[in-house]
Formats: C-alpha cells, sequence, structure tokens
C-alpha cells in the first residue's frame, strides 16, 4: 500500500479494495467461464461482497419476493427472480429447497433489493435492471402498508459500453418514483480517470451549519416534490470519483438502519391458496 494510502481512513482504503477485487472477479470470470457464466460470476461477487460488509443482523440472497393475494386473482403474488436480496435472517420465513440457493422471501422480511449488471449496452439495459427491483418495492408498499419504509433499491452496474451522461439523462426523464435509489457503475466507458467510477442518487443540501450534503431515497425526493412543488433541494445528481462504492456503501447502511419491519403472518400466506387446511364446514 502507497503512503498516499496509508494516510486514508482504514474504511475508504478498505472499499478502495474491495472495488479493485470486484473489478479483479469480473476479469478473472471473463478469463475462466463462459460467456453465458460471467453473470452468475458477477452476482456472485456482489453478494460475497455485501456480506462481508453488512451487519449481523441483515443476510442476503437470491430468489423472488411473495406475498399473500390480498384479494387479488392471483393466488399468491409473486415477482420474477432478483440478483440480490437483503433480508431480515432472524424473523423472516425464507422457503428454500435444499442446496439450490433460491428462495422465496415474504415481503415483510426484504430490507432491500439490487439487481446486478455485467454490462450495460444501451440505455434500455439500464431501465430493465431499475424496473427489475421496482417489482419488488411495489410488491412490498402494496402489501406492507405506508406505515413500513419501502425497501432500498439499487442497480449495481460493472461496466457501461455507453455514456455516463447518457445514462444519467434516460433516469432523470423518469419521474423520482420511477427510479432506483441508487445506481452504480464501476467501470464507466467515459470516466476521467482509470479508477473512476459514477453513481447516480438524490441527495439534499441543508443550508443550515454552514451546509451539508446527504443522499436520500427516490420516496424522499417524491415526498419533498409533493410538500414543496417549487423546492430543488431533493434532485437526481450525477457524482463520479474514485469512491463510488464508499458512498453506495454509506447509503446503504444508512437506509437499513432506518428501517424496521414486521415478522411475517404466516396464517395470510397459507390461506392465500384457497385450499382446504383440513377442518370440516360448519354453520
Amino acid at each position: 500500500m502507497s503512503n498516499a494510502n496509508a494516510k486514508q481512513p482504514r474504511l475508504v482504503s478498505y472499499l478502495d479494495l474491495q472495488a479493485q477485487k470486484l473489478r479483479i472477479d469480473l476479469q478473472a470470470a471473463r478469463l475462466f467461464v463462459g460467456s453465458t457464466d460471467v453473470g452468475h460470476v458477477a452476482e456472485n461477487a456482489v453478494r460475497r461482497f455485501l456480506r462481508s460488509i453488512l451487519p449481523a443482523r441483515y443476510s442476503v440472497g437470491v430468489g423472488e419476493a411473495i406475498a399473500p393475494d390480498g384479494g387479488s386473482p392471483r393466488r399468491v403474488e409473486q415477482t420474477q427472480q432478483k440478483d440480490v436480496l437483503i433480508y431480515d435472517p432472524y424473523g423472516s420465513a425464507i422457503l428454500g429447497w435444499e442446496d439450490s440457493g433460491i428462495n422465496l422471501f415474504p415481503v415483510e422480511s426484504i430490507y432491500g433489493v439490487i439487481e446486478v449488471k455485467t454490462s450495460v449496452r444501451s440505455k434500455n439495459d439500464l431501465l430493465k435492471a431499475v424496473d427489475q427491483t421496482l417489482e419488488v418495492k411495489k410488491l412490498c408498499r402494496f402489501h406492507r402498508g405506508p406505515a413500513l419504509k419501502s425497501p432500498f433499491t439499487g442497480v449495481f452496474i460493472f461496466e457501461s459500453r455507453v455514456a455516463g451522461s447518457t445514462l444519467f439523462d434516460t433516469l432523470k426523464s423518469r419521474p423520482p418514483d420511477e427510479r432506483a435509489d441508487f445506481v452504480l457503475i464501476l467501470e464507466p466507458a467515459d470516466a476521467s480517470e482509470p479508477d473512476d467510477s459514477f453513481y447516480f442518487a438524490h441527495w439534499h443540501y441543508f443550508s443550515r451549519g454552514g451546509g451539508s450534503i446527504a443522499f436520500v431515497t427516490a420516496d424522499q425526493a417524491v415526498q419533498e416534490r409533493v410538500n414543496n412543488p417549487s423546492s430543488t433541494d431533493k434532485f437526481l445528481t450525477f457524482g463520479e470519483t474514485e469512491r463510488a462504492l464508499l458512498w453506495f456503501y454509506l447509503f446503504l447502511i444508512e437506509q437499513l438502519e432506518g428501517m424496521q419491519l414486521i415478522k411475517p403472518n404466516l396464517w395470510r400466506y397459507a390461506d392465500a391458496s384457497r385450499q382446504r387446511l383440513g377442518w370440516r364446514d360448519n354453520e
């Protein structure tokens, strides 16, 4: 480690090394596995990174979010498979099958969802990834109710073949409620420096106390526009820095620590199938 790195705070140096490792993981995958498996390696690398940095009260898995039907025509609502789901390992009831690695996660147990993209080659690639996270968010919002905070939504992109400004404008063209909370591009196509990375997130400028900046969720940006239609305090920003992974980590931890979940009511899931559960009809 250089003298310059030695002077950095330990957390900064640690996340710098993690960013390097993630880049190396992708390079190694392209050397040793077929092209169809590179995506799986990238997803595993992100899950492994998250497991190494998240407190023990959070677990990381892959699978589908489920919810009782709530009166809809579908018996049990279920999303498509998601690359990364952050969930409560203690109060949840995750349904899995042996060592398949694929699980079903009740909406009450989900803290966050992250879509992983090995490479983005078009604007549509980004929008599809964002929509994958929003599928979980919408299901959670409907079944968890307004009292519980929506799950964190993120898109983790290893490399982009599209200019950062193009992707940023694509995301900005959407209203805040159709955006992910955080988009990270580890290796942009047009970075100013070799190790620079990009991030897109909402931020809030506080003028009190000399001024400070804090990231906010897309939901908070929506609420700000409702409360103060003329305010520009909360808006989408484009960041270029060597430390995008650090900002991603800080934002993620802040959002997770501010979130409370409830235990799933498994009776609702069992009864959602509308199947007879063993009793006889009476009056």
